[in-house]
């Protein structure tokens, strides 16, 4: 589990620079074509005869798992719709296959370097979904030098990179030609019609560019026939025609494409590359697995078979490509061909298979028989395309290259490269820097990279994870659809005599826990010289051959305490030198990575004592105390001092493990007997202490404002369901049980620590908290589904209603199918009360209740006074009107002596959009610390409804420190929206815990209100306008459902329950999220005039945020409604 720590430290203690298959080939050629025009001679290369004459598309596959995977996702900037790892995908194995050509060794490439020499320039690769498996691949491997500023992907798949005047695009071009199927969204056309003789539509854009990559072969062999078409889409006059040969149609297109490139290329400026035939993997008998099989469930390369060519190869249309661009060298175009077929036709294993997001969801049937609907053509990423160097040094800014691990088609184009370079710059430097090389290379007592031998690892990798790539797409997302078999991902390369990093587990048994799971997780790649007998108490573990050593530090309360001998360390009146922690500190604080825990010791004893002054010492002042808790904080606070004053913030990685679970049930239960695990999603102990998670976290936190990095590893939660992985009685115990003991084998069972292999080998980085989910007598009531029911819903009409307010009637402004309002929510296992006015009136009679924060908790008010109506006396007029004080709005129902106001604040702390009626400041500026200007407003309220999400969702947002026109007020603009959202929830909950009447004031925090522009992920539009139902699926989940910030909101609401308010969380995200119909869309009062262009396109205007009234937030209200009753 912890090697992680360990093996990613020792990628950046040993950056070996491995760099991509496929991308890095592109790149290199591209550098290659850029520096034959260059007009400096101040970059030197050197390379062998040997490397020039080496075929680099001839050799095999090698097992590397310490160049590859070559780019992290969270380094990489890819949309999450991009994203393999993150879909599912579980067997890496894939991305660590490193081509090594026969003969010869690979130079390394320098993304900076390139993005000098494309420099003012535009790229562009033109092709189908392969093409775009490129692109997205060749973001990746540039992502390392593009500014976090320009990491923009906007929807015409273009990359603008402003500090280099740049541009990297791809351009959906499936059959180069016009065709039917030339919609990037909407491109599964299944009668394929081609404009055989017409290119320009798509060549005039990206004809002017510096550097353009072609590919076209697979979509001309799906169909058995092709229609011709001669003449435009939708001419009266247009002729069709059928053909049932593809091959003639590809060559007629190729011979478009290559006249167009004749004419029109500027030959001077724009350099060309195409892309051979991409192998795919359908017939597994091609590799000697039974008819009838395809890549659905490889694991492995092909290995077994030298120059491997798949049957399913068309070496005809490789050729007519050939042909093409012979034609075209002959008359002085020149097209760089990048024959990648023989190296991808190994790959069996590296396609998507199931493990992808289909554009149309697979039937029964397909599901039943997976490898029928498998994609044995496009492949996973990271893997084929892309396997570029997570970390590289300068190449091009210096004078020689030294060779390393590089793929194949990235070897093919630094070859080419350092040929162009080699014949014009000065041989003699070149032979004197190659002569330098060698000296520096072969020195007995330097680190040698390419020295060394494979070492089995499965910590270190996979090197990124699909959710962090933001530009992969989800069809090439394999482990996030589910791919299992991950065995390839764990071949480390370990070269001789680098010196590797000092690890530390400090703590206690739990620690020692882990220690000793990450030394078995490492054992495979420990010599056996080296497998020092562990010993019980012995802990360290010196590797020479590595030069590394794994240590534990017994330190059950990390300062100094009286239980610190490890061998004898019970002693039942634990006293504790609360101030004192260099004893134990003077032998860790110089390791590389430390790993620290400390919990279940302060929760052993109720009292504890405390010291102060040294053991044994006459003047010592003793202290008892009746709680760990706080004694456990004044530790961390001098844990945390120590930290700060004392360690290597450039050299030493710190991580703080969360707490274990101890697992208990009825009186005289426990782990002991238990096979099986908690199966409910979300359970947590009781047994868990979340003051003293909340306290090491705080002290994290605090750590890191002052500059030191602590990674807090949150293993509670997923612990916790596992009752069955203790070691009960099976263990040896260091004193034997009693007979009595052994009779009552519970009472002497261990359910603190873990069994190995176990829990232990299991690591997570993220802090995985239990959604806030209300019940009611065991319903959840957030958890269930729509139901039609037009007998008792809608509950008011919107016409009759005298609060309505026009952004919210729908029906009022056009709205005719009107079934949106007879929708009602339908708990899992109980019923919703219906929503009874009177009843609700009688409830907060003489009582204060208020709605705070933006529009849509103002939706929400509406919603609660249309649904009261009738129960309020309509004697006079005046009985239902709105009162407004600044941004307080309200109604007082007068016979209940009762208050229901609105009070706009949609930041819920200061901002320059506070004013309820202009508030369209799009420069959005927030007095992050400063709340009590609208605190003061509503602090009196019996009942208060927060909301405020959506106002935060900006990319970008600017921080005041200070006050509005203060002369020295402190502005900062900032991204990092949960972040500065965490920030507002902590002073917003600062101010509930200090200011709050608890014994009066009922809070309620409203969840996540979702909108509806996109479906499941960012790649299916799923506009709300013209939708009429609801969506059906169960547990559905939109991309707009920002799971970030209601983690924030959940985390921040559990903070103050510890500190003993009570704030209910009404998680209504989901059951909203069902309803992409109840939207106003176009129907409703806009705040500025439509345009005659936005008429043109009603999605353009279309409100999906908001919701219709009667609709949604009545069902919020309902739930509302039996919290209030029942409170």
């Amino acid at each position: 589990m912890a090697s992680k720590f360990v093996l990613g430290k020792l990628k950046n203690v040993v950056q070996s620079n491995f760099s991509s298959l496929l991308g890095f080939l592109f790149v290199a050629l591209f550098i290659s074509a850029v520096f034959l025009t260059r007009d400096d001679h101040t970059q030197r290369f050197a390379i062998s005869n040997k490397d020039l004459n080496c075929n680099l598309f001839s050799g095999k596959w090698v097992y590397d798992n310490i160049s590859y995977p070559l780019y992290k996702e969270q380094q990489c900037f890819l949309p999450d719709d991009m994203t393999c790892e993150q879909n599912g995908r579980k067997d890496l194995n894939y991305q660590f296959w490193r081509w090594q050509p026969h003969d010869c060794d690979l130079p390394r490439f320098n993304a900076t370097a390139f993005m000098e020499k494309i420099r003012g320039k535009r790229l562009v690769f033109v092709g189908d979904s392969l093409n775009r498996n490129q692109y997205s691949s060749f973001l990746c491997l540039l992502d390392s030098v593009i500014p976090p500023p320009s990491k923009l992907l906007i929807k015409q798949q273009q990359q603008k990179i402003p500090e280099y005047n740049a541009t990297i695009e791809f351009h959906w071009s499936p059959m180069l030609v016009e065709s039917n199927c030339d919609n990037p969204m909407h491109q599964n056309a299944r009668n394929r019609t081609v404009r055989i003789d017409s290119i320009e539509k798509h060549a005039k854009q990206w004809t002017d560019a510096d550097i353009l990559i072609f590919d076209s072969y697979s979509w001309w062999m799906v169909d058995q026939t092709i229609t011709f078409l001669w003449g435009s889409f939708g001419s009266l006059d247009a002729i069709y025609k059928n053909v049932t040969m593809w091959l003639r149609p590809f060559e007629m297109a190729i011979q478009t494409w290559s006249n167009w490139i004749e004419f029109n290329i500027n030959r001077d400026k724009t350099k060309l590359f195409f892309m051979s035939m991409s192998s795919d993997h359908y017939r597994g008998e091609e590799w000697g697995t039974e008819k009838g099989k395809n890549c659905y469930g490889e694991r492995e390369p092909i290995l077994n078979k030298e120059k491997n060519w798949g049957k399913i190869i068309d070496r005809e249309m490789m050729e007519i490509v050939e042909s093409a661009i012979d034609k075209l060298g002959r008359r002085g175009v020149k097209v760089q061909y990048l024959n990648i077929t023989y190296l991808s036709a190994y790959r069996k294993e590296a396609h998507p298979t199931i493990y992808r997001t289909f554009q149309v969801p697979p039937s029964k049937e397909q599901l039943q028989d997976p490898a029928g609907y498998s994609d044995c053509i496009h492949w996973c990423l990271p893997g084929v395309p892309d396997l570029m160097a997570s970390k590289f040094e300068s190449v091009l800014g210096k004078r020689y290259i030294r060779s390393n691990f590089i793929s194949l088609l990235s070897f093919l184009l630094v070859a080419l490269v350092i040929a162009a370079l080699f014949r014009t710059e000065n041989h003699r430097q070149n032979q004197r820097v190659t002569n330098e090389e060698e000296h520096t290379t072969s020195s007995k007592n330097s680190c040698n990279l390419f020295s060394g031998k494979w070492v089995y690892d499965n910590e270190s990798y996979p090197l990124y994870k699909e959710q962090e790539c933001s530009f992969m797409p989800d069809d090439l997302t394999c482990e996030q659809n589910g791919r299992k078999d991950l065995k390839y991902q764990f071949w480390r390369w370990q070269p001789h005599h680098c010196d590797l990093p000092r690890v530390v587990f400090v703590g206690d048994s739990l620690n020692r826990n882990q220690w000793l799971s990450m030394m078995c997780l490492l054992e495979p790649a420990i010599p056996p010289s080296s497998k020092v007998l562990i010993k019980y108490y012995e802990h360290t573990i010196p590797i020479p051959e590595y030069n590394t050593t794994f240590e534990f530090y017994w330190s059950p309360m990390l300062v100094e305490t009286n239980c610190d001998n490890p061998s004898h360390y019970n002693p039942q009146n634990r006293t504790v030198r609360i101030s004192a922690i260099e004893k134990h500190a003077r032998h860790w604080t110089d390791a590389d990575i430390i790993v620290f825990d400390s919990y279940a010791w302060w929760m052993v004893n109720k009292t504890m004592t405390l010291l102060w002054g040294s053991f044994d010492s006459l003047d010592a002042i003793y202290q008892n105390a009746s709680t760990g808790v706080r004694p456990y904080e004044m530790a961390l606070q001098t844990w945390s001092n120590w930290l700060e004053y004392n360690l290597n913030r450039e050299k030493t990685k710190l991580f703080f493990m969360s707490i274990g679970e101890e697992w208990g049930f009825e009186k005289g239960q426990n782990c002991y007997g238990e096979t099986e695990q908690f199966m409910e999603e979300r359970h947590w102990g009781t047994l868990i202490n979340r003051e003293m998670m909340e306290i090491a976290e705080s002290a994290i936190y605090k750590l890191d404002k002052r500059g030191v990095k602590v990674q807090y590893i949150n293993i509670t939660h997923l612990s916790a369901y596992r009752k069955d992985a203790h070691p009960s009685i099976y263990k040896k115990f260091p004193v034997t049980p009693t007979k009595e003991k052994l009779a009552n084998p519970p009472t002497y069972s261990d359910c603190l620590h873990w069994c190995l292999p176990g829990v232990p080998d299991t690591i997570t980085f993220e802090k995985n908290q239990t959604p806030l989910n209300d019940s009611s007598q065991g319903c959840n009531l957030f958890s269930g589904k729509w139901v039609y029911d037009d007998k008792s819903h809608p509950q008011y009409n919107d016409t009759q209603c005298s609060f309505m307010s026009d952004e919210y009637a729908c029906e009022k402004y056009g709205r005719k199918d009107l079934k949106y309002q007879k929708w009602r929510w339908q708990p899992r296992g109980c019923d919703l009360p219906r929503f009874n006015g009177t009843a609700f009136l009688e409830k907060i009679r003489g009582k204060k209740l208020v709605f705070v924060g933006d529009s849509l908790n103002r939706s929400q008010w509406v919603s609660l006074l249309c649904l009261i109506e009738s129960s309020i006396s309509s004697s006079s007029s005046s009985s239902k009107s709105i009162i407004r004080n600044g941004n307080f709005f309200y109604f007082q129902a007068m016979e209940y002596n009762a208050t229901i106001g609105f009070y706009w604040s949609p930041f819920l702390v200061e901002s320059n959009n506070d004013d309820p009626i202009v508030h369209r400041e799009r420069d959005r500026t927030v007095r992050i610390h400063s709340i009590e200007k609208h605190a003061r407003q509503w602090n009196d309220a019996d009942i208060l409804i927060f909301d405020s999400f959506v106002w935060w969702t900006d990319p970008t947002m600017t921080l005041l420190w200070g006050s509005f026109g203060s002369s020295d007020a402190i502005y900062k603009r900032v991204e990092m929206r949960h972040r500065r959202y965490e920030m507002a929830l902590n002073t917003w909950s600062d101010w509930l815990e200090i200011n709050i009447n608890r014994t009066k004031t009922k809070l309620f925090f409203m969840s996540l209100s979702p909108y509806h522009y996109w479906g499941e992920n960012y790649s299916v539009e799923q506009h709300c306008y013209n939708e009429t139902e609801p969506i059906l699926k169960e547990e559905y989940w939109g991309a707009d459902a920002d799971r970030g910030m209601m983690h924030v909101a959940e985390a921040t609401i559990r903070k103050l329950e510890i500190r003993g308010l009570k704030v209910q969380y009404m998680n209504i995200t989901q059951l909203s999220d069902y309803r992409k119909d109840a939207h106003p869309s176009i129907y409703r009062k806009h705040d500025q005039p439509i345009t005659e262009e936005q008429l043109k396109d009603p999605k353009s205007y279309s409100d999906c945020l908001h919701w219709c009234l009667p609709g949604v937030p009545d069902i919020w209200n309902q739930i509302l409604y039996l919290h209030i009753l029942n409170s």
